[in-house]
């Protein structure tokens, strides 16, 4: 399935919902101030600053782990779920699942539009390990309806 394709059956099953204007809608939460930015390993700073977007460190906002969302200069595209991958030297975002690369992107917002689109479209349960981080994604950022809001999400979630 393309890229464009998986986007379309997203919006499909989401009764229009176009996740991708959601994600770039989407603006800083001021709940995120309370996570130590400062604090997270020097390759999650430096993705953040080359896609210039706070979104590649969500994870940190739940004291999740980064390996079940975001792989750095590490070969693990065998991931039982979609992940992003990103060698420091390259330009591109690479969204693989179950050891398939599904596309090659350049902005950071299409490689999480994306990857939260697999788990919708081919109804894959939510990640250990990021289950939060994908909670948020679907209901503060894409406000996909009919998801239990975790606690956590909850305190992050600002009323956009």
């Amino acid at each position: 399935m393309k890229m464009f394709q998986l986007l379309e059956e997203m919006k499909r099953i989401n009764n229009g919902l176009d996740i991708l204007d959601k994600i770039q809608e989407f603006k800083f939460p001021k709940h995120a101030t309370r996570v130590k930015w400062n604090q997270l390993p020097t390759s999650i700073t430096d993705a953040i600053n080359s896609a210039d977007n706070w979104m590649v460190g969500l994870p940190a906002m739940f004291n999740e782990s980064f390996d079940k969302f975001l792989i750095i200069n590490q070969d693990n595209s065998a991931s039982p779920h979609p992940i992003i991958h990103r060698y420091t030297q390259e330009t591109k975002w690479t969204v693989h699942f179950d050891g398939l690369v599904i596309n090659d992107v350049l902005d950071f917002t299409y490689a999480l539009a994306l990857i939260l689109s697999q788990y919708w479209v081919f109804n894959i349960q939510f990640a250990r390990g990021v289950n939060n981080t994908l909670h948020f994604l679907s209901i503060c950022i894409a406000k996909i309806k009919g998801l239990r809001m975790p606690s956590a999400v909850a305190s992050m979630c600002d009323k956009n």
